[in-house]
């Protein structure tokens, strides 16, 4: 066993140099890229930092922005709903004031008209009353045909008998008859 021991400890002092001999010839380049590494990290890392905070900055001036403009839309929109509200308010209203105007003068009209036919009606009755007493008068005037017949016939028999003197005849005589 202690061969095997003797042979793990040679392996590693060889190891050992091996790395020293590393270290001398490449270890101080192997320090500069670990340093310039390390920098470089440290710089990637400040970048990194300031962009975060860049774009959050940027981010939280857009949300300031966003909500400012939506705070705006909705005023604009509560005052374009106040004004269409307003008028469509006076619209109705104006609807209601024409309802009400429309009835009564149909009202008016409706009045109007039951008085023009009252007052054709009482035209129509006053006409035929007087047509009524104008017929009864003319009937009541009216000669009968059998008397205007006589009375015709005793002219004509009279107007025979007469006799021509001087070409002048008598006058007849007159009958009491209804003209």
């Amino acid at each position: 066993m202690s061969s095997d021991s003797e042979s793990k400890n040679v392996s590693e002092a060889q190891g050992n140099t091996i790395e020293q001999v590393r270290d001398l010839l490449f270890g101080a380049e192997a320090r500069a890229q670990r340093d310039e590494i390390s920098n470089l990290r440290k710089q990637m890392e400040r970048s990194l930092q300031k962009l975060e905070t860049t774009l959050g900055e940027r981010i939280d001036a857009l949300a300031d922005q966003v909500r400012s403009e939506v705070r705006g839309l909705k005023e604009a929109l509560a005052q374009e709903t106040g004004e269409r509200t307003e008028a469509i308010d006076a619209s109705n209203e104006q609807i209601t004031l024409t309802k009400t105007s429309l009835a009564e003068l149909a009202d008016a009209t409706t009045t109007e008209a039951q008085a023009q036919r009252a007052a054709l009606a009482a035209a129509k009755a006053e006409l035929s009353a007087t047509l009524d007493a104008a017929r009864a008068d003319l009937d009541a005037r009216k000669t009968d045909r059998s008397a205007l017949a006589g009375l015709l016939k005793t002219m004509a028999s009279q107007l025979e008998a007469a006799p021509a003197a001087g070409g002048k005849a008598a006058a007849p005589a007159r009958t009491d008859s209804k003209r």
